[in-house]
């Protein structure tokens, strides 16, 4: 009875190829598009996994007067928020990331030209996103003013090690746009 189930599934193939053909490949392509998707969707929402307190974050974005969302808000934000007696444990600030050129001491009196990433940040980023400190203290670094924080990554690919990195000194190659928080040619 097998035998013959088969038997009429090849003569049914082979009668209506191009038909067949057709619908293998759209299977094999509805099915590439179905994985590539569920990648991309879990990729996308796994990504504030590495955060311990993830399900007590939220995103704020200021809305403009044209009803566009602005990822700019202002620095004094969070500390209006904590003023204002609402119930939430901190309020963090983070300006986006951009580009800036350092000259960066990689060794004792020497300067090295660098293009880095930067995100400032207030002194609560570690309360609210808890990053985990190898090297040096969080303390510390919020208690000197003009402290980086450097990826593990981003240390070795500069200083060899990333215990090399601490207490090295980075010096601006521009002004930033505050006119009382850079000299003229840069900064340290």
């Amino acid at each position: 009875m097998i035998l013959h189930y088969l038997k009429v599934a090849i003569r049914s193939l082979m009668k209506f190829k191009m038909q067949n053909i057709i619908a293998i490949f759209g299977l094999a392509m509805s099915l590439f598009c179905f994985s590539v998707c569920l990648y991309f969707s879990r990729y996308i929402f796994s990504t504030d996994d590495c955060f311990r307190n993830r399900d007590r974050i939220v995103e704020l974005y200021l809305e403009r007067s044209d009803n566009n969302f602005s990822s700019i808000t202002s620095g004094s934000l969070p500390s209006f928020l904590r003023n204002q007696g609402l119930n939430a444990k901190a309020f963090c600030g983070v300006a986006r990331t951009d580009e800036r050129s350092y000259n960066i001491e990689v060794y004792e009196g020497k300067l090295l030209p660098y293009n880095l990433r930067f995100m400032e940040t207030d002194s609560c980023f570690n309360e609210v996103f808890t990053p985990e400190i190898l090297h040096g203290s969080w303390k510390n670094a919020i208690q000197n003013p003009n402290s980086v924080i450097l990826f593990e990554s981003t240390a070795k690919r500069i200083f060899g090690s990333a215990e090399k990195s601490i207490g090295k000194r980075m010096v601006l190659n521009r002004r930033l746009s505050s006119p009382n928080s850079t000299p003229r040619e840069g900064g340290v």
